[in-house]
């Protein structure tokens, strides 16, 4: 039901590409700053981006297999900026951005050619998505990784990471 939401919203709202579209915030705010939505939509040239009330990926996961994301339901599928931790690692997360495949809570798969370096500055986080016109919704999350690798799981893995945890979601408006 977490990720669910955000899939739901994707044939109800929609977001012309401009430079920007106030968020209508159904949550009204969240308890995290690095992950309260102010606004989102599209840079001048083509980059899809979320802004937030705190600095972008400035909260690090410190636990193995934990990762935080700022999620896009569009018109070209949903694409994720995010960070998790490595497992065994003490290096610090590197944040990348790639459309990912959900089924409610469940992160089935990434699209691995979509991975891509996103553009984190300030209160900004941004990604150049190939084949995005439209924003329908986005989500601040917290996920869990159940696999070493996910971007190459065993064979037979249904989900390589659950949503745990939603900070704040937004919808567009017309």
């Amino acid at each position: 039901m977490l990720i669910a939401s955000l899939v739901a919203l994707s044939g109800t709202a929609t977001i012309r590409p401009v430079l920007a579209q106030p968020a209508t915030d159904p949550q009204d705010d969240s308890p995290e700053p690095n992950f309260d939505i102010k606004t989102f939509g599209f840079k001048d040239d083509g980059k899809i981006f979320i802004q937030l009330y705190g600095k972008a990926a400035r909260t690090l996961p410190v636990e193995d297999h934990v990762g935080y994301a700022y999620v896009f339901d569009t018109d070209n599928g949903v694409w994720a900026i995010n960070g998790h931790r490595e497992p065994h690692s003490t290096a610090v997360p590197e944040w990348h951005a790639e459309r990912i495949f959900v089924d409610g809570d469940c992160i089935r798969g990434i699209d691995v050619p979509s991975e891509r370096t996103p553009m984190l500055a300030g209160t900004n986080a941004m990604v150049k998505a190939t084949g995005v016109t439209k924003i329908f919704s986005v989500q601040t999350v917290q996920f869990r990784l159940n696999v070493d690798e996910p971007d190459n799981p065993p064979p037979g893995t249904e989900c390589v990471a659950n949503v745990v945890r939603i900070f704040d979601s937004a919808a567009g408006s017309t």
